[in-house]
């Protein structure tokens, strides 16, 4: 059976790594967070997710490490699971990275990249674990932090589709939908348009309900059922406007919109790679430049921990300061 590890246990890579667990992969885990291995295996075990031994220690099978170098020299197929660009960096090729422990060493061993980033990104990583004696996938995740626990991700992958072959059980332990989108960086690129699609459909729908507030309609509920059976619909309707409702329920409240586990910064930093993806392959959407500004004033207004349903709330704002300049247009 193949070794894995996973080097990143934030919101979606402890949900990946415990569906790991739970397929049976003997599993390496480790996180730049300092105490943040150990929590996670005394949660799992706690939960009952994972079998317990002598003393109550969880499964011989899970091995928490202290550096990403040690992660890859007790794995087969290495899971990165980071948030910036640059973390995925530092992960591979820092002092205690990946690639530290030699060319020799990295033969038929598989490094994949489930990060955000831009295809160029992820062809340079790819040349690198290649260079370094590895093979490499990119395989960006989307189903936020509820698809990773659940198992359901789609993973988009881009590399040589022998490794993906080899990788495939690690990967259906985690999603259930896995496509092959093409070569080094097709699964960045894949994820990229997907996520245009999330950040300009999450605006939309900010602006969708402001302007239902604003025409006179009280009952979100109902017309969130309504347009859950209309051409309008779509998950990132859906999501927000289940977040307004529990504000309204709240008395308007918009702290509850803080225990979200998908934050908008999270989208503002890929808006950003977004847009400079799309500016080196030569394209453009005036769309994506509008929804990145109202994303981005959303984080600067102090919301960045909040849910996408806060930049509904900038876009509120926005339109009582052009009221009280203008007067209220109805």
């Amino acid at each position: 059976m193949l070794r894995v590890g996973v080097v990143g246990l934030g919101r979606m890579g402890s949900g990946m790594a415990l569906n790991v667990a739970k397929a049976g992969f003997p599993l390496a885990i480790y996180d730049a967070e300092e105490g943040r291995t150990q929590e996670l295996r005394e949660g799992w075990v706690k939960d009952k997710h994972l079998p317990t031994g002598p003393g109550g220690l969880s499964t011989p099978h899970l091995h928490l490490l202290e550096s990403p170098a040690d992660v890859m020299l007790a794995s087969d197929v290495c899971l990165v699971c980071v948030h910036t660009e640059q973390q995925s960096v530092e992960a591979l090729a820092g002092e205690d990275g990946l690639l530290a422990v030699g060319s020799k060493v990295m033969a038929d061993k598989i490094i994949v990249d489930h990060g955000t980033v831009s295809p160029s990104f992820a062809r340079s990583m790819s040349k690198a674990v290649i260079k370094g004696g590895g093979a490499f996938l990119d395989a960006p995740i989307s189903g936020g932090p509820q698809g990773a626990l659940e198992g359901t991700l789609s993973i988009m992958v881009g590399g040589k589709g022998e490794h993906l072959k080899t990788c495939l059980p690690v990967l259906e332990a985690m999603g259930s939908r896995i496509e092959h989108m093409g070569g080094y960086g097709a699964g960045a690129a894949a994820k990229l348009v997907n996520q245009h699609l999330v950040i300009i459909n999450t605006v939309a729908a900010c602006e969708a309900y402001v302007l239902a507030r604003r025409l006179g309609l009280s009952d979100m509920g109902k017309l969130k059922a309504l347009l859950g059976a209309s051409w309008g619909h779509s998950q990132m309707l859906d999501q927000v406007l289940g977040d307004l409702l529990k504000v309204e329920e709240a008395g308007d409240d918009v702290e509850v919109l803080r225990r979200s586990l998908a934050p908008i910064r999270t989208l503002g930093k890929d808006a950003a790679i977004l847009a400079r993806a799309a500016a080196e392959s030569g394209a453009s959407s005036s769309l994506l430049e509008s929804a990145q500004a109202q994303i981005d004033e959303t984080v600067r207004s102090g919301y960045s921990d909040c849910s996408f349903a806060s930049v509904a709330t900038t876009i509120e704002e926005e339109f009582c300061e052009a009221v009280d300049k203008e007067g209220d247009p109805r």
